[in-house]
């Protein structure tokens, strides 16, 4: 089986049900942990634009880019992933 079809067969029809970030982001998928360096969505500019203007503690965090992508990702979570 090719690493693609077991990733697809593990996430598919699953979700996130808890998420952590460090130096890296893991996810929990059931009885499947995804452990990456970093996570990227279209969403992330509008978020970090807003946070910019409209969030003062955004000014003073020392990973801003990962302030949107936690937003993203604990939107996201607890959504089935779908397959396409």
């Amino acid at each position: 089986m090719k690493a693609l079809e077991i990733l697809k067969e593990a996430l598919c029809n699953n979700f996130i049900s808890w998420f952590s970030i460090g130096d890296n982001w893991s996810l929990c998928f059931g009885d499947y942990y995804l452990v990456t360096q970093n996570i990227i969505s279209d969403d992330e500019l509008v978020l970090n634009q807003w946070l910019q203007s409209n969030y003062e503690p955004f000014q003073k965090a020392i990973d801003k880019e990962n302030v949107s992508k936690c937003a993203v990702v604990s939107a996201c979570m607890r959504q089935y992933i779908a397959e396409s």
